[in-house]
């Protein structure tokens, strides 16, 4: 009978962490997000935010964004993904990690990564079962060097 208790207990702490993390979610996307930058598309928000946590680590330029929201069914363009992006970041759901080019001093304006603010929301939205344990673990250092004070950017050598 201890057993049964503990499962039903773990299930309700499980509850509870899913109803604060919607509220959460809710109150910042709807709020923070939906009203402050007058955002028409709340699907498509909400599709592109997935989309995102769904992508957390890769390299990614607005372009392929829209054309992957396109490709199932949300019409969109560049445009409005870089202005949904900004929303975004302003409300502190995503934080951008531009590319460096390391072999000079020029920042290079294309693809750049993004990176969750908070895993228990990437969690809720996806469920435990989506993406590569090494994309959530980059996102976790990516955390851990921006609470440590570091300037975080991303490049590469060679090809």
């Amino acid at each position: 009978m201890a057993f049964v208790s503990k499962i039903l207990y773990v299930r309700d702490r499980l509850e509870e962490l899913n109803q604060y993390l919607q509220g959460i979610y809710s109150k910042v996307i709807h709020k923070d997000v939906v009203a402050k930058n007058t955002i028409t598309d709340v699907m498509l928000l909400e599709s592109l935010i997935r989309f995102l946590f769904d992508s957390v680590s890769n390299l990614i330029t607005t372009k392929k964004i829209a054309d992957t929201l396109n490709t199932h069914g949300r019409k969109t363009t560049s445009p409005t993904v870089e202005s949904y992006l900004s929303a975004l970041i302003d409300s502190y759901i995503l934080y951008r990690v531009n590319r460096f080019d390391v072999k000079g001093p020029d920042h290079v304006k294309s693809l750049e990564k993004y990176y969750c603010v908070d895993i228990g929301l990437r969690y809720h939205l996806l469920g435990s079962q989506s993406g590569g344990s090494s994309h959530i673990l980059a996102n976790v250092i990516y955390l851990e060097l921006l609470r440590r004070g570091y300037a975080v950017y991303v490049g590469k050598t060679y090809q």
